[in-house]
C-alpha cells in the first residue's frame, strides 16, 4: 500500500509540474470549471474571477467565492482559494483572491489583485498581477511574479469570445510562470443550455482543448460535464442555487491511471 501511495504521488508531482491549471501561478480549477472541463474563458459568473476576469456577470454588482479540491484525492495536494469581486463605479470592477497549494511539507501560496472594466456594451477588458511564494519544509524556497490581460467579447446574445494572456514577457523573478495564451467560446442555444470550448497554449507544451455543457435542470438545480487533453480526463459536475445570491457546485475529473479529483466551492452573490 504505501509502495502504490509513493507512486501515486510521484506521478501527480510529474502532472503538475507539466500539465496542472493548480500550481505556479496557473489558473485556479473552481467546481464549475472543472465540471465544464476546464473550457471557462468565456464563462461568466463569480468563478471567472481565477480564469478570464475580464467576463463579469451583468446581472450582479460582485460577490465572493470560495473554492476548495483534492487532486486525484491526495490529501496533501489540498487546494483552496477565495475570490471576491466589487463594484468600483460605473461598469468597473475590481478582484482579489488568494490561493493555496499543498498541506504537506510542499506549499505554494498565491495572491492576485486585479481590475476589470466594461468597454461599450459588448467588450469588456481586465488586468491582474500575482505574486506567489512556495514553502518547503516551513521555509520560502522560491518566489514568483506574473500578470494576466483578459479581454470577453459579447457577439450576440448568443454568441461570445474569452481570451486570456498569462505572462506573454515572463517577469525574471524566481522561477516565473510560463507563457500561456487561452482562446475560447461560448454558445446558448437557450435559455438553459451553455456549450463552451477553449484551446489552451502554453510555452514548450502540449496545446490543450476543453469543451463543456451545462444545462439548468430546473430554477435551483443545473448539470454540466466535459472533456479535456492533455491529460484526457472526463468531468461531471452540477449546481444547486439556494437562494438569488447563494449557490453550491460541486464536481469530479476523471483520469484513468490516477483516479478521480473531487472538487467543491460556494459563492455568494450581490445583486
Amino acid at each position: 500500500m504505501i509502495l502504490v501511495k509513493i507512486v501515486k504521488i510521484t506521478c501527480v508531482l510529474l502532472w503538475l509540474m507539466f500539465t496542472s491549471v493548480y500550481a505556479m501561478g496557473q489558473q485556479v480549477s473552481t467546481a464549475r470549471t472543472l465540471g465544464l472541463g476546464g473550457a471557462t474563458s468565456a464563462l461568466q459568473g463569480l468563478e471567472s474571477i481565477f480564469t478570464n476576469p475580464s467576463a463579469i456577470d451583468p446581472g450582479t454588482t460582485g460577490g465572493v467565492i470560495a473554492t476548495s479540491s483534492m487532486p486525484f484525492n491526495i490529501p496533501e495536494f489540498l487546494y483552496s482559494a477565495v475570490g471576491a469581486r466589487i463594484n468600483a463605479g460605473a461598469n468597473q470592477y475590481v478582484f482579489a483572491s488568494i490561493s493555496n497549494l499543498g498541506t504537506g511539507a510542499y506549499r505554494d501560496t498565491d495572491i492576485r489583485l486585479g481590475y476589470a472594466r466594461r468597454l461599450f456594451d459588448v467588450l469588456q477588458i481586465s488586468i491582474d498581477l500575482s505574486t506567489g511564494i512556495e514553502y518547503f519544509e516551513g521555509y520560502a524556497t522560491r518566489v514568483h511574479l506574473g500578470y494576466g490581460i483578459g479581454f470577453h467579447y459579447e457577439v450576440s446574445n448568443e454568441f461570445a469570445l474569452g481570451t486570456y494572456i498569462k505572462d506573454l514577457i515572463p517577469v525574471p523573478v524566481g522561477l516565473p510562470p510560463r507563457p500561456s495564451f487561452v482562446l475560447g467560446a461560448r454558445y446558448s442555444p437557450s435559455d438553459k443550455s451553455r456549450l463552451f470550448g477553449d484551446v489552451i497554449l502554453e510555452m514548450e507544451r502540449h496545446s490543450r482543448y476543453a469543451m463543456g455543457v451545462e444545462y439548468d435542470i430546473s430554477n435551483i438545480l443545473t448539470l454540466r460535464c466535459g472533456v479535456s487533453t492533455y491529460p484526457s480526463k472526463f468531468h461531471l459536475g452540477a449546481s444547486l442555487t439556494c437562494t438569488k445570491s447563494i449557490a453550491i457546485n460541486m464536481a469530479m475529473s476523471y483520469h484513468i491511471t490516477l483516479g478521480v479529483s473531487p472538487s467543491f466551492d460556494i459563492t455568494f452573490a450581490f445583486r
